[in-house]
C-alpha cells in the first residue's frame, strides 16, 4: 500500500520524516522535493516563468473566456442533438418493427 508522509531533506540529504510511519520491511520511496517558502528554484520553473512573463502573446491572440466557453457549448449541444436524433430514430425504427410484427 502506498503510503504519504511529510518530512524535511536537510542540505547534506538527511531525511527526516515529520510524522510516524511504520513499515514491516525495508522498503523503497520516492521522493518529491516541494518548493521551500515559495521561492522558485534555480530549476526549469524558474527559466519558464521568466520566458512566460517577458513573452506574453498580443492580446488578439489571446482566447477570450467567452469565446472558449461559447465554443464549448456549441459543441456539446451540438453532440447532444446528434445523440437524441440517433436514440429517437432508433425507439420509432424499433416501435415501427413492433407494429408491423
Amino acid at each position: 500500500m502506498m503510503q504519504t508522509v511529510e518530512a524535511e531533506i536537510n542540505v547534506d540529504g538527511t531525511v527526516t520524516l515529520l510524522e510516524p510511519l511504520q513499515v514491516k520491511v525495508k522498503t523503497k520511496a520516492l521522493v518529491t522535493v516541494l518548493e521551500n517558502g515559495g521561492s522558485l528554484g534555480g530549476g526549469n520553473a524558474r527559466q519558464m516563468l521568466e520566458f512566460l512573463q517577458n513573452n506574453r502573446l498580443p492580446a488578439e491572440a489571446r482566447p477570450s473566456v467567452e469565446k472558449s466557453v461559447h465554443k464549448l457549448l456549441n459543441l456539446y449541444f451540438t453532440k447532444a442533438k446528434f445523440f437524441l436524433t440517433a436514440f429517437c430514430s432508433l425507439k420509432i425504427s424499433n416501435n415501427v418493427s413492433r407494429i408491423r410484427s
